[in-house]
Protein backbone atom coordinates (compact mmCIF):
# COMPACT_ATOMS: atom_id res chain seq x y z
CA UNK A 1 0.00 0.00 0.00
CA UNK A 2 1.52 3.00 -0.95
CA UNK A 3 1.91 5.83 1.79
CA UNK A 4 -0.62 8.84 1.56
CA UNK A 5 1.61 11.27 3.80
CA UNK A 6 4.74 11.50 5.81
CA UNK A 7 5.30 9.36 9.16
CA UNK A 8 5.96 12.12 11.50
CA UNK A 9 9.44 11.85 12.71
CA UNK A 10 10.08 15.22 14.80
CA UNK A 11 9.58 15.56 18.23
CA UNK A 12 7.15 17.48 20.43
CA UNK A 13 10.20 19.79 21.80
CA UNK A 14 10.75 20.76 18.02
CA UNK A 15 7.26 21.80 16.82
CA UNK A 16 6.95 25.67 16.69
CA UNK A 17 3.33 25.75 16.82
CA UNK A 18 1.57 23.16 19.25
CA UNK A 19 -1.80 23.48 17.62
CA UNK A 20 -0.26 22.85 14.54
CA UNK A 21 -1.76 19.59 12.36
CA UNK A 22 1.10 18.91 10.33
CA UNK A 23 -0.32 17.97 6.04
CA UNK A 24 -3.51 18.77 7.09
CA UNK A 25 -4.04 19.98 3.42
CA UNK A 26 -2.53 16.95 1.62
CA UNK A 27 -5.45 15.68 -0.23
CA UNK A 28 -6.10 12.38 0.80
CA UNK A 29 -7.79 13.01 4.75
CA UNK A 30 -7.54 9.76 5.95
CA UNK A 31 -5.31 9.50 8.68
CA UNK A 32 -2.08 7.72 8.56
CA UNK A 33 -2.43 3.99 9.88
CA UNK A 34 0.02 3.18 13.18
CA UNK A 35 2.75 0.63 11.66
CA UNK A 36 2.19 -3.31 12.80
CA UNK A 37 5.24 -4.00 15.29
CA UNK A 38 7.60 -5.90 13.02
CA UNK A 39 8.08 -9.33 13.75
CA UNK A 40 11.56 -10.94 13.47
CA UNK A 41 11.59 -14.12 11.61
CA UNK A 42 13.60 -16.89 10.38
CA UNK A 43 15.16 -16.49 7.20
CA UNK A 44 13.53 -17.95 4.33
CA UNK A 45 16.68 -18.67 2.23
CA UNK A 46 19.13 -21.34 3.12
CA UNK A 47 22.16 -19.79 5.50
CA UNK A 48 25.53 -21.49 6.28
CA UNK A 49 26.51 -23.43 9.51
CA UNK A 50 27.26 -21.17 12.96
CA UNK A 51 25.62 -18.36 10.98
CA UNK A 52 26.09 -15.61 13.15
CA UNK A 53 29.04 -14.01 12.99
CA UNK A 54 30.30 -16.00 9.82
CA UNK A 55 33.14 -14.59 7.63
CA UNK A 56 32.13 -16.88 4.37
CA UNK A 57 31.32 -14.99 1.21
CA UNK A 58 28.07 -15.30 -0.52
CA UNK A 59 29.42 -18.11 -2.61
CA UNK A 60 30.13 -20.04 0.06
CA UNK A 61 26.70 -20.31 1.58
CA UNK A 62 25.64 -23.88 2.33
CA UNK A 63 22.11 -25.51 1.93
CA UNK A 64 21.07 -26.60 5.82
CA UNK A 65 18.78 -24.53 7.03
CA UNK A 66 18.89 -22.64 10.01
CA UNK A 67 17.00 -24.27 12.74
CA UNK A 68 13.83 -22.87 14.09
CA UNK A 69 14.48 -23.93 17.82
CA UNK A 70 18.31 -22.18 17.60
CA UNK A 71 16.25 -18.98 16.70
CA UNK A 72 13.68 -18.84 19.43
CA UNK A 73 16.42 -18.61 21.10
CA UNK A 74 18.54 -16.08 19.73
CA UNK A 75 18.09 -12.60 21.01
CA UNK A 76 16.99 -9.45 19.68
CA UNK A 77 20.84 -8.12 18.61
CA UNK A 78 21.32 -11.87 17.57
CA UNK A 79 18.52 -11.90 15.16
CA UNK A 80 19.41 -8.32 14.06
CA UNK A 81 22.90 -9.45 13.09
CA UNK A 82 21.18 -12.53 11.28
CA UNK A 83 18.88 -10.88 9.00
CA UNK A 84 21.49 -8.09 8.33
CA UNK A 85 23.76 -10.74 7.25
CA UNK A 86 21.39 -13.23 5.29
CA UNK A 87 19.96 -9.73 3.74
CA UNK A 88 24.43 -8.99 2.83
CA UNK A 89 23.85 -12.37 0.72
CA UNK A 90 20.96 -12.82 -0.57
CA UNK A 91 20.46 -8.52 -1.89
CA UNK A 92 22.92 -6.65 -3.44
CA UNK A 93 22.63 -3.62 -4.69
CA UNK A 94 24.63 -3.98 -8.07
CA UNK A 95 22.78 -7.28 -8.83
CA UNK A 96 19.48 -5.55 -7.57
CA UNK A 97 19.90 -2.47 -10.18
CA UNK A 98 21.27 -4.56 -12.98
CA UNK A 99 17.64 -6.67 -12.95
CA UNK A 100 15.90 -3.44 -12.57
CA UNK A 101 17.23 -2.03 -15.74
CA UNK A 102 16.56 -4.61 -17.77
CA UNK A 103 13.41 -5.21 -16.75
CA UNK A 104 12.52 -1.69 -17.63
CA UNK A 105 14.62 -1.43 -20.39
CA UNK A 106 16.29 1.01 -19.87
CA UNK A 107 19.08 2.76 -17.78
CA UNK A 108 16.58 6.02 -16.80
CA UNK A 109 16.59 7.86 -13.44
CA UNK A 110 14.60 10.68 -12.58
CA UNK A 111 15.76 13.13 -10.49
CA UNK A 112 13.84 14.68 -7.64
CA UNK A 113 15.11 18.06 -7.34
CA UNK A 114 11.70 20.53 -6.32
CA UNK A 115 11.75 24.04 -6.17
CA UNK A 116 8.43 25.63 -5.51
CA UNK A 117 8.56 28.39 -8.01
CA UNK A 118 8.69 26.03 -10.84
CA UNK A 119 5.90 22.90 -9.58
CA UNK A 120 3.02 23.02 -11.67
CA UNK A 121 0.23 25.95 -11.54
CA UNK A 122 -2.36 23.46 -10.67
CA UNK A 123 -1.01 22.82 -7.32
CA UNK A 124 0.87 26.28 -6.77
CA UNK A 125 -2.30 27.72 -7.25
CA UNK A 126 -4.33 26.19 -4.94
CA UNK A 127 -5.72 27.65 -2.45
CA UNK A 128 -4.17 25.62 0.81
CA UNK A 129 -0.74 25.13 -0.94
CA UNK A 130 0.02 29.35 -2.72
CA UNK A 131 1.96 30.62 -0.63
CA UNK A 132 5.84 29.49 -0.96
CA UNK A 133 6.85 31.98 2.30
CA UNK A 134 4.33 29.51 4.34
CA UNK A 135 6.54 26.40 5.50
CA UNK A 136 4.19 24.38 5.83
CA UNK A 137 2.33 25.54 2.57
CA UNK A 138 5.07 24.92 0.14
CA UNK A 139 6.22 21.84 1.87
CA UNK A 140 3.11 20.16 1.26
CA UNK A 141 3.25 21.41 -2.03
CA UNK A 142 6.44 19.89 -2.94
CA UNK A 143 5.47 16.22 -1.41
CA UNK A 144 2.24 15.95 -3.38
CA UNK A 145 4.29 17.19 -6.79
CA UNK A 146 7.46 15.15 -5.56
CA UNK A 147 4.89 12.08 -4.58
CA UNK A 148 2.87 12.34 -8.38
CA UNK A 149 6.05 12.63 -10.32
CA UNK A 150 7.43 8.87 -8.47
CA UNK A 151 3.96 7.62 -9.55
CA UNK A 152 4.14 8.49 -12.63
CA UNK A 153 7.81 7.52 -13.71
CA UNK A 154 7.81 4.26 -11.26
CA UNK A 155 6.04 2.06 -14.45
CA UNK A 156 8.72 3.30 -16.76
CA UNK A 157 11.87 3.81 -15.57
CA UNK A 158 13.97 1.87 -12.59
CA UNK A 159 15.62 4.35 -10.29
CA UNK A 160 15.18 7.95 -8.92
CA UNK A 161 17.53 10.07 -7.34
CA UNK A 162 16.26 12.10 -4.88
CA UNK A 163 17.93 15.75 -4.15
CA UNK A 164 18.23 16.10 0.01
CA UNK A 165 19.02 19.81 -0.83
CA UNK A 166 15.82 20.78 -2.05
CA UNK A 167 14.36 19.04 1.43
CA UNK A 168 17.04 20.25 3.89
CA UNK A 169 15.87 23.57 2.89
CA UNK A 170 12.56 23.42 4.78
CA UNK A 171 14.40 22.02 7.60
CA UNK A 172 12.96 19.36 9.92
CA UNK A 173 10.32 19.91 7.67
CA UNK A 174 11.98 19.05 5.02
CA UNK A 175 13.70 16.00 6.17
CA UNK A 176 10.24 14.35 7.13
CA UNK A 177 9.57 14.61 3.47
CA UNK A 178 12.90 13.12 2.13
CA UNK A 179 12.24 10.12 4.79
CA UNK A 180 8.76 9.69 3.35
CA UNK A 181 9.57 9.67 0.02
CA UNK A 182 12.24 7.03 0.22
CA UNK A 183 9.10 5.12 1.42
CA UNK A 184 7.06 6.10 -1.27
CA UNK A 185 9.90 4.56 -3.68
CA UNK A 186 10.26 1.26 -1.54
CA UNK A 187 7.30 0.69 -1.69
CA UNK A 188 7.10 1.59 -5.67
CA UNK A 189 9.55 -0.96 -6.18
CA UNK A 190 12.04 1.90 -7.51
CA UNK A 191 15.82 1.84 -6.47
CA UNK A 192 15.82 4.97 -4.61
CA UNK A 193 19.41 7.04 -4.77
CA UNK A 194 20.01 9.43 -2.03
CA UNK A 195 21.84 12.31 -3.82
CA UNK A 196 23.16 13.57 -0.39
CA UNK A 197 26.89 13.83 -1.27
CA UNK A 198 28.28 13.74 2.03
CA UNK A 199 32.37 13.35 2.34
CA UNK A 200 34.59 13.31 5.25
CA UNK A 201 36.95 10.81 7.14
CA UNK A 202 36.94 8.66 10.31
CA UNK A 203 34.20 8.55 12.72
CA UNK A 204 32.55 11.66 11.19
CA UNK A 205 32.68 9.53 7.38
CA UNK A 206 31.29 6.66 9.73
CA UNK A 207 28.35 8.74 11.54
CA UNK A 208 27.33 9.81 7.77
CA UNK A 209 27.10 6.10 6.33
CA UNK A 210 25.29 5.58 9.71
CA UNK A 211 23.10 8.10 8.87
CA UNK A 212 22.21 8.00 5.02
CA UNK A 213 22.60 3.93 4.53
CA UNK A 214 21.47 2.21 7.07
CA UNK A 215 17.86 1.43 8.23
CA UNK A 216 16.84 2.54 11.08
CA UNK A 217 16.69 0.24 14.00
CA UNK A 218 15.27 2.84 16.92
CA UNK A 219 12.26 2.03 18.69
CA UNK A 220 8.75 3.12 17.09
CA UNK A 221 11.11 3.33 13.69
CA UNK A 222 11.33 0.39 12.34
CA UNK A 223 9.42 0.40 9.27
CA UNK A 224 11.54 3.52 7.59
CA UNK A 225 13.79 2.90 5.48
CA UNK A 226 17.19 4.17 4.15
CA UNK A 227 18.14 4.72 0.14
CA UNK A 228 19.23 1.81 -1.90
CA UNK A 229 22.14 3.90 -2.60
CA UNK A 230 23.95 7.51 -1.68
CA UNK A 231 26.25 9.55 -3.36
CA UNK A 232 29.45 10.90 -1.48
CA UNK A 233 32.18 13.48 -1.92
CA UNK A 234 35.80 11.56 -2.64
CA UNK A 235 38.07 14.87 -1.73
CA UNK A 236 39.10 12.89 1.20
CA UNK A 237 40.18 10.07 -1.11
CA UNK A 238 40.30 6.57 0.28
CA UNK A 239 39.94 7.01 3.91
CA UNK A 240 36.19 8.96 3.44
CA UNK A 241 35.13 6.47 0.87
CA UNK A 242 35.84 3.01 2.67
CA UNK A 243 33.47 3.75 5.82
CA UNK A 244 30.77 4.09 3.22
CA UNK A 245 31.50 1.64 1.06
CA UNK A 246 31.85 -1.55 3.88
CA UNK A 247 28.23 -0.81 5.71
CA UNK A 248 26.71 -0.44 2.42
CA UNK A 249 28.26 -3.84 1.69
CA UNK A 250 26.76 -5.07 4.95
CA UNK A 251 23.38 -2.99 3.95
CA UNK A 252 23.03 -4.56 0.01
CA UNK A 253 23.05 -0.61 -0.24
CA UNK A 254 25.17 1.13 -2.83
CA UNK A 255 27.73 3.99 -3.12
CA UNK A 256 28.45 6.21 -6.07
CA UNK A 257 31.55 8.40 -5.16
CA UNK A 258 31.48 12.00 -7.07
CA UNK A 259 34.67 11.82 -9.52
CA UNK A 260 33.78 14.26 -12.44
CA UNK A 261 30.79 16.92 -12.32
CA UNK A 262 28.88 17.59 -15.23
CA UNK A 263 29.36 21.93 -14.13
CA UNK A 264 31.18 24.09 -17.10
CA UNK A 265 33.93 25.08 -14.67
CA UNK A 266 34.63 21.42 -13.32
CA UNK A 267 37.22 21.02 -15.44
CA UNK A 268 39.75 24.02 -14.22
CA UNK A 269 40.32 21.83 -11.14
CA UNK A 270 38.81 18.33 -12.37
CA UNK A 271 41.43 17.79 -15.41
CA UNK A 272 44.03 19.47 -13.93
CA UNK A 273 46.98 17.08 -14.69
CA UNK A 274 49.78 16.18 -12.70
CA UNK A 275 53.55 15.41 -14.26
CA UNK A 276 52.53 12.24 -15.53
CA UNK A 277 49.95 13.62 -17.43
CA UNK A 278 47.27 11.97 -15.30
CA UNK A 279 44.43 14.47 -14.48
CA UNK A 280 42.77 14.70 -11.11
CA UNK A 281 39.31 13.02 -11.70
CA UNK A 282 41.54 10.11 -13.65
CA UNK A 283 43.39 9.67 -10.22
CA UNK A 284 40.64 9.61 -8.11
CA UNK A 285 38.59 7.01 -10.83
CA UNK A 286 41.36 4.38 -10.23
CA UNK A 287 41.66 4.53 -6.90
CA UNK A 288 37.91 4.63 -6.60
CA UNK A 289 37.82 1.37 -8.98
CA UNK A 290 40.68 -0.03 -7.06
CA UNK A 291 39.09 -0.03 -4.02
CA UNK A 292 35.56 -1.15 -5.53
CA UNK A 293 37.35 -4.26 -6.92
CA UNK A 294 38.02 -5.51 -3.61
CA UNK A 295 35.52 -9.30 -3.24
CA UNK A 296 33.44 -8.51 -0.31
CA UNK A 297 32.27 -5.10 -2.93
CA UNK A 298 31.99 -7.42 -5.75
CA UNK A 299 28.40 -8.73 -6.78
CA UNK A 300 27.44 -12.13 -8.85
CA UNK A 301 26.71 -9.21 -12.02
CA UNK A 302 30.68 -8.38 -12.17
CA UNK A 303 29.32 -5.07 -10.90
CA UNK A 304 30.43 -3.92 -7.46
CA UNK A 305 28.38 -1.62 -5.05
CA UNK A 306 30.68 0.64 -5.11
CA UNK A 307 30.52 3.42 -8.26
CA UNK A 308 31.17 6.77 -9.35
CA UNK A 309 29.59 9.82 -10.28
CA UNK A 310 30.77 11.14 -14.20
CA UNK A 311 29.00 14.08 -16.03
CA UNK A 312 27.76 13.01 -19.01
CA UNK A 313 28.70 16.49 -20.45
CA UNK A 314 32.51 15.66 -19.92
CA UNK A 315 31.88 12.43 -21.99
CA UNK A 316 35.12 13.00 -23.95
CA UNK A 317 37.33 13.64 -20.93
CA UNK A 318 35.55 10.58 -19.63
CA UNK A 319 36.71 8.52 -22.72
CA UNK A 320 37.48 5.20 -21.87
CA UNK A 321 36.28 4.94 -18.18
CA UNK A 322 34.11 2.32 -18.82
CA UNK A 323 36.87 -0.35 -20.94
CA UNK A 324 39.27 0.31 -17.90
CA UNK A 325 36.99 -0.40 -15.39
CA UNK A 326 34.32 -2.85 -16.17
CA UNK A 327 33.23 -4.18 -12.62
CA UNK A 328 32.31 -0.05 -11.99
CA UNK A 329 28.81 1.11 -11.49
CA UNK A 330 28.21 5.15 -13.18
CA UNK A 331 25.64 7.25 -12.46
CA UNK A 332 25.78 9.94 -15.20
CA UNK A 333 24.16 12.99 -14.15
CA UNK A 334 23.97 15.91 -17.58
CA UNK A 335 21.52 14.77 -19.66
CA UNK A 336 18.77 16.98 -21.48
CA UNK A 337 19.31 20.37 -19.49
CA UNK A 338 22.56 20.61 -19.23
CA UNK A 339 23.08 19.63 -22.83
CA UNK A 340 24.64 15.85 -22.62
CA UNK A 341 22.91 13.17 -25.26
CA UNK A 342 21.32 10.01 -25.30
CA UNK A 343 24.98 8.61 -26.91
CA UNK A 344 27.17 10.54 -24.78
CA UNK A 345 25.29 8.88 -21.67
CA UNK A 346 24.93 5.89 -23.03
CA UNK A 347 28.91 5.00 -23.46
CA UNK A 348 28.98 4.40 -19.93
CA UNK A 349 26.34 1.36 -20.38
CA UNK A 350 27.95 -2.08 -20.54
CA UNK A 351 27.35 -4.15 -23.97
CA UNK A 352 24.25 -5.63 -21.87
CA UNK A 353 22.64 -2.05 -21.23
CA UNK A 354 23.38 -2.36 -17.70
CA UNK A 355 26.23 -1.31 -15.58
CA UNK A 356 25.11 2.37 -15.31
CA UNK A 357 22.56 4.68 -14.82
CA UNK A 358 21.63 7.78 -16.40
CA UNK A 359 19.86 11.02 -14.63
CA UNK A 360 17.99 13.41 -15.77
CA UNK A 361 16.02 15.57 -13.49
CA UNK A 362 14.68 19.11 -15.09
CA UNK A 363 13.91 17.59 -18.48
CA UNK A 364 11.74 15.50 -16.75
CA UNK A 365 9.76 16.74 -14.17
CA UNK A 366 9.73 20.45 -15.84
CA UNK A 367 8.64 18.63 -18.96
CA UNK A 368 5.33 21.30 -18.45
CA UNK A 369 7.29 23.90 -19.41
CA UNK A 370 8.89 22.72 -22.90
CA UNK A 371 6.69 24.39 -25.56
CA UNK A 372 6.68 20.99 -27.47
CA UNK A 373 5.27 19.41 -24.52
CA UNK A 374 2.73 22.41 -23.70
CA UNK A 375 1.55 22.28 -26.87
CA UNK A 376 0.29 18.77 -27.01
CA UNK A 377 -1.19 18.60 -23.15
CA UNK A 378 -1.84 21.56 -22.32
CA UNK A 379 -2.45 21.93 -19.01
CA UNK A 380 -1.94 18.29 -18.05
CA UNK A 381 1.76 18.32 -16.54
CA UNK A 382 1.23 14.76 -15.79
CA UNK A 383 0.87 13.79 -19.57
CA UNK A 384 3.85 16.31 -20.33
CA UNK A 385 6.13 13.86 -17.84
CA UNK A 386 5.02 10.82 -18.52
CA UNK A 387 5.33 11.32 -22.95
CA UNK A 388 9.10 13.00 -21.81
CA UNK A 389 10.13 9.93 -20.31
CA UNK A 390 8.75 7.67 -22.66
CA UNK A 391 11.11 10.04 -25.41
CA UNK A 392 14.33 9.69 -23.43
CA UNK A 393 13.54 5.85 -23.32
CA UNK A 394 13.18 5.97 -27.07
CA UNK A 395 16.32 7.95 -27.12
CA UNK A 396 18.24 4.93 -25.30
CA UNK A 397 17.00 2.32 -26.78
CA UNK A 398 17.73 3.15 -30.21
CA UNK A 399 20.82 4.83 -28.99
CA UNK A 400 21.89 0.61 -27.11
CA UNK A 401 20.84 -1.19 -30.13
CA UNK A 402 23.01 0.91 -32.64
CA UNK A 403 20.95 3.21 -34.32
CA UNK A 404 20.49 6.86 -34.55
CA UNK A 405 18.28 8.49 -31.99
CA UNK A 406 15.25 10.32 -33.73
Amino acid sequence: MLLPRPVKLKPPSIATNPSHKPYANHPDPKPYPPPAPRQLSPPKIPTPTGFIGCQQPPSAISSCVLDIKHWCNFGTHEKTACLERTRFMADHFADRLSKAVQAKGNPICVGIDPVYQKLPKQITERRDLNDENDLEAAIDAIFEFSTKVMRLVAPLVPAVKINSAFFERYYWEGIENYYALLQEADELGLEVIGDVKRGDIGSTAQAYAEAHLRNPEFIDMEDLVAPDAITVNGFAGVDGIKPFADLAAQQGKGVYVWVRASNPSAGALQDFSNAQGQRWFELLAEQVATLAAQPEYMGQSGLSCLGMVVGGTAAEQAQGLRERYPHVQFLVPGYGAQGASAADCAAFCTKDGTGALVNASRSIIYAHENPTYKETFGPQWEKCIEQAVKDMQAQFVAVLRGQQPL
